[in-house]
């Protein structure tokens, strides 16, 4: 579903078998291989009424996690991801994040 970093971390957010949405955070320092340093369950997906946008939101004590999805309406053709978290004093930070390829033996993981 996504896979992408910034300067400092690595995010995947893929469906599991029984149809939930999970999202994984890594310190770019760390291979994926490693525990993630966070696991965030049962997120939920909202699409735009335009049809251009995903959102995945993940809820985590007082922290609202959410992705957004920008598909590809650019000359370069590639989707934009921005990490938005907003904390229990909604605070809001916000990372752009850049599209990796997800490797071919995590196709199927």
């Amino acid at each position: 579903m996504a896979f992408c970093r910034d300067d400092q971390f690595i995010v995947r957010i893929d469906e599991l078998k029984c149809g939930k949405l999970r999202y994984l955070c890594w310190h770019k320092s760390k291979s994926i291989f490693n525990l993630p340093c966070l696991i965030l369950r049962d997120g939920v997906i909202e699409k735009s009424a335009s049809g251009n946008k995903l959102e995945f939101v993940f809820t985590n004590k007082d922290s609202l996690y959410v992705m957004e999805y920008l598909l590809p309406i650019t000359e370069d053709g590639r989707p934009k991801f921005f990490l938005e978290i907003t904390d229990y004093r909604n605070k809001k930070s916000t990372w752009k994040m850049e599209e990796i390829p997800l490797p071919r033996y995590l196709l199927n993981i």
